[in-house]
């Protein structure tokens, strides 16, 4: 073998290393694992292996995509506030919320309507783009105002990648229980 400069070539270049390498990934059958009761199964391609071949191809980490928050609205209530990156979409479908402190219930979040989308992994879901704020009501005795909630979602990109099922534990800090305040009254003169 001889090198493009003429010289004898001394051992394997960079691009023969790889053509092994990739050749030995392309025989590898992906094995399906197990996340929060689902069944996922790792799809590669040598295209963009080492990188992403295009702009396009580039994704944003998780929590950038789907940029998260949760925090107390009066005494009870509990505000779930996603910021979704353009091109992401979440699905409603994969939206949950639970308390972690036993004297402190956190009801189901209720969520706005969202879109409807025939996905390649899911079928027809229900789906949210760029926004989305979701309540959910807070049953507590008159002990902590302080306690911890459990969020899973999960969204994907519209260029075609999923991302694995989230969860985040969050600290939410209530007002002392016991009445809302009343409305201000006006009197006029």
């Amino acid at each position: 073998r001889t090198a493009h400069s003429a010289r004898p070539w001394q051992g394997e270049n960079g691009s023969q290393w790889a053509s092994g390498l990739l050749g030995r990934l392309g025989a590898v059958a992906p094995a399906p694992r197990v996340v929060d009761g689902f069944e996922w199964v790792a799809v590669t391609s040598a295209q963009g292996l080492l990188g992403p071949v295009t702009q396009e191809q580039s994704f944003l980490p998780v929590d950038e995509a789907f940029v998260f928050q949760a925090y107390a609205s009066g005494t009870g209530q509990v505000m779930l506030d996603w910021q979704i990156a353009p091109g992401y979409y979440l699905y409603r479908h994969r939206i949950s919320a639970r308390s972690l402190t036993p004297a402190v219930v956190l009801d189901e979040p209720q969520l706005t309507a969202g879109l409807a989308k025939t996905d390649e992994f899911f079928g027809d879901v229900e789906v949210y783009y760029e926004s989305l704020l979701a309540t959910a009501a807070v049953r507590r005795a008159e002990g902590p105002a302080a306690f911890d909630i459990e969020v899973g979602y999960q969204g994907c990109a519209d260029a075609g990648l999923c991302y694995p099922p989230v969860k985040k534990t969050v600290r939410i800090e209530l007002p002392p229980p016991g009445p809302e305040p009343a409305p201000a009254s006006t009197t006029s003169v």
